[in-house]
């Protein structure tokens, strides 16, 4: 079965969301020393990447479904 273009560009910018939030993971050991950032703070800087995500997300959601995939994902 082929997938449409536009099925594939969304599957890759969500891949490239994905992509950057775990490639957090193995920084934050050498964030937390090099600031000497707590567990609490560092664990602040994972959740905040992840609510960013969020936060664009929701109007990207809602702007998709006014106006269609497609013009979103262009």
């Amino acid at each position: 079965m082929k997938l449409p273009a536009s099925t594939l560009l969304v599957y890759a910018l969500v891949f490239c969301t994905e992509l950057g939030q775990s490639m957090l993971f193995p920084l934050l050991p050498v964030l937390a020393d090099e600031f000497a950032l707590s567990d609490a703070q560092t664990g602040a800087v994972l959740a905040a990447s992840t609510l960013a995500t969020v936060a664009a997300a929701v109007p990207a959601g809602v702007l998709a479904a006014r106006r269609g995939a497609r013009f979103v994902c262009v």
